[in-house]
C-alpha cells in the first residue's frame, strides 16, 4: 500500500490511529494502527477479515 489520504487520531488514551491508504491498483483501504504497550503496533484492515499484522 503506497499512499495515505487522511489521518485522524481516535484518542491519545488508546493510541489508535485510523488511516485510509491506496494500494498500487488504486483501491482504498481503511486501516487501524494500534500502539501496543510492549512496543510496536498492531495493524488491522477491517475490510479484509483476518488481515492483522504486528509490526
Amino acid at each position: 500500500m503506497k499512499g495515505k489520504r487522511q489521518t485522524k487520531m481516535k484518542g491519545e488514551e488508546n493510541k489508535e490511529i485510523e488511516k485510509e491508504v491506496v494500494d498500487d491498483m488504486g483501491l482504498n483501504y481503511r486501516i487501524l494502527l494500534r500502539k501496543e504497550p510492549e512496543g510496536g503496533y498492531t495493524v488491522i484492515v477491517p475490510s479484509l477479515p483476518g488481515c492483522i499484522e504486528r509490526v
